[in-house]
């Protein structure tokens, strides 16, 4: 998520840091999927994962802030929303629960999950565009 917070720093276009943080969050869930699975269902019942799941998810939403913050900057964000509620909103569709439901529970490409998610969270977030006609990329798979 890192190396995407340094490329959207320099991009211009709302839509496109959104497509970014979704790559990126599909890169760490291609990467961590087992990883963070075995965490999920583990921290219940121990203390020490639970410590390492909390300090991993913290790391995770605080690097969204500063997307946040970006597309504050930007003007991009729809009327009423802050830079809090931005970042709360890229958590919801970039954090662990979405990616698990939509590969794992719906036989979902990763490719599909990323695309869907980024046109999602667009929608919630972003000024509506001056011309309509934008519609889902998703496409079974």
């Amino acid at each position: 998520m890192q190396a995407a917070t340094s490329q959207i720093a320099e991009t211009t276009d709302a839509v496109q840091i959104i497509a970014r943080v979704a790559s990126a969050s599909r890169q760490i869930r291609e990467r961590y999927a087992d990883l963070i699975r075995v965490m999920l269902s583990t921290a219940p019942h121990d203390q020490a994962v639970a410590g390492q799941y909390s300090t991993a998810t913290a790391v995770r939403r605080a690097a969204l802030v500063p997307i946040a913050e970006r597309l504050a900057r930007l003007g991009a964000l729809r009327p009423g929303a802050d830079v809090a509620y931005a970042a709360e909103v890229l958590w919801f569709y970039f954090g662990y629960t979405w990616y698990f439901t939509l590969v794992d529970d719906n036989g979902w490409s990763n490719q599909r999950a990323e695309h869907w998610l980024s046109d999602q969270a667009r929608r919630e977030l972003l000024s509506p565009p001056v011309s309509s006609g934008v519609g889902c990329t998703c496409v079974s798979g």
